[in-house]
């Protein structure tokens, strides 16, 4: 029997671009290029557009609403069974866990409606966070300023954004160059649930931390740039989204996974 070479990791990189992505891609490219642009304005517009409720703000959370409506739109269409902790489930539970994260980190953004809506925040929140506002991520305990406004070292606090930092660079970039080194590892992620991010996607975020990272050691309008930063993650991760839900290929079993499902402790396919 004639056996097959084993692809490469370009040619496995090569192969999960497709038409739609380089449109994506080229889209994504324009948002960075366009939001880390407005940083040369001076220092009066660009606080205008970085302010509480401002346009970075809320293009921001407009798209990690529609993020979140569009993975629960994936775990609704995913009918045919999917893998989620190693076990089977007629649904793809992974969308569902991905669309309630991102509803938590719009309502994050938006304080929950307390200015939409004009409510008091109560006396919790008054007290003990650094904005005044109804949100976990500004409490003082997770906040990178002290109460005298001066930035805590790194080991002094516990961020939120921190840690959603370090997801997305886990998801979309140690796991897939791991998995150009190991088909093991895809074994792995498959049987998981863990949906499939491209290389080229983890790139998109690691050029936009680099620049947000570049331009904060060259500028002191660091509180600015960090909005503009989470306004383009709000936007790579919709169009991750969009990729993810369009192509939809965790329904269904690979057959790489099936080779490996020795892995799995008795009784856990299903």
């Amino acid at each position: 029997m004639e056996l097959k070479p084993k692809p490469s990791s370009l040619m496995r990189f090569n192969r999960k671009i497709r038409n739609g992505d380089i449109i994506m891609i080229t889209a994504a490219f324009f948002f960075i290029a366009a939001g880390y642009s407005t940083a040369m304005l001076t220092e009066e517009k660009i606080m205008k557009l970085t302010s509480e409720d401002g346009l970075f703000e809320n293009i921001g959370a407009g798209f990690f609403l529609i993020t979140s409506i569009m993975f629960f739109s994936g775990f609704i269409k995913s009918t045919a069974g999917s893998f989620f902790l190693f076990r089977r489930f007629s649904r793809n539970y992974t969308f569902l866990l991905l669309a309630l994260m991102f509803f938590v980190i719009f309502g994050e953004e938006i304080s929950w409606g307390q200015r939409i809506l004009s409510y008091n925040p109560g006396n919790f929140f008054m007290s003990n966070n650094m904005q005044m506002e109804t949100n976990i991520h500004n409490l003082k305990i997770f906040h990178a300023l002290d109460e005298n406004q001066t930035r805590k070292e790194w080991w002094e606090y516990f961020s939120l954004s921190r840690l959603f930092r370090l997801f997305w660079f886990i998801w979309c970039i140690i796991l897939p160059v791991l998995e150009n080194i190991s088909p093991r590892i895809t074994s792995i992620r498959q049987i998981a649930g863990i949906p499939e991010v491209p290389v080229s996607y983890g790139l998109l975020f690691l050029i936009n931390y680099s620049v947000l990272k570049i331009l904060e050691n060259n500028m002191s309008r660091m509180t600015e740039v960090v909005e503009i930063e989470e306004c383009i993650t709000a936007v790579l991760f919709f169009l991750l989204a969009y990729r993810l839900v369009s192509v939809n290929r965790y329904d269904h079993l690979p057959d790489v996974a099936k080779e490996h499902l020795s892995i799995l402790p008795e009784n856990s396919y299903r």
